[in-house]
């Protein structure tokens, strides 16, 4: 019998994050807007190079308005313009920051595999994977 990692079709929702459709909640700071308020992002860049920039935010308009104008981390200052693909809303900044660390030790395929929504694509792309035969009785 051959088993291996199930199939994955949201692994952002086993991350714990609900991904963005890139448009902004319609809150302000300081106002509710229920149960489900978004108060962290995780997000990815692509930078003018190419490469991608992972990141964590308490306001993903503002932030990505910094890095645009030279003001957010030093890595995307020399590489701008950068353009946000992708986003993910946490429940805490702790939860972001967690899922950023996660994000940047991946492989760039995997990275572009989140960014494409390509998730059942992930497991594979992990490092060390390795489909094997369950031998047990």
């Amino acid at each position: 019998m051959t088993t291996g990692t199930p199939a994955v079709t949201d692994p952002q929702a086993a991350l714990g994050c609900t991904p963005s459709t890139g448009v902004l909640p319609p809150t302000m700071p300081g106002t509710s807007t229920g149960q489900h308020d978004v108060v962290a992002w995780t997000y990815i860049l692509r930078c003018a190079d190419d490469s991608y920039y992972v990141g964590s935010t308490i306001d993903l308009e503002r932030r990505v308005g910094q890095h645009q104008a030279g003001e957010g981390a030093s890595y995307t200052r020399k590489r701008r313009p950068v353009v946000l693909v992708w986003s993910a809303q946490q429940r805490s900044i702790k939860d972001a920051f967690l899922l950023e660390k996660q994000i940047q030790n991946w492989s760039r395929a995997k990275r572009e595999a989140l960014i494409e929504g390509r998730y059942a694509d992930l497991p594979s792309l992990s490092r060390g994977y390795s489909m094997r035969e369950d031998r047990g009785g």
